[in-house]
């Protein structure tokens, strides 16, 4: 990500990006196979005209009503 974050002669017109990691992988159509691959699809999503970008990662606690926990009752779930 050396492209996207350095900047030493200031000549990017914007200042921070704040990425929200979640909804930027909601936008990948069609999803690669590795995560190679993944990841540099997800670097080609990012602009590249700022002088920082910082990626965030959010995780939700599991709640009685969450979509996830209604899909694992629905399907079962299975022993590890």
């Amino acid at each position: 990500m050396a492209g996207i974050t350095d900047n030493k002669d200031n000549s990017l017109p914007y200042g921070t990006l704040l990425v929200d990691t979640m909804a930027l992988i909601n936008l990948i159509i069609k999803v690669p196979s590795t995560y190679f691959e993944l990841a540099k699809t997800f670097i080609t999503l990012i602009p590249k005209n700022y002088k920082q970008v910082d990626i965030i990662a959010d995780n939700y606690k599991e709640s009685e009503n969450s979509i996830k926990r209604g899909e694992r009752l629905n399907r079962g779930e299975s022993e590890r």
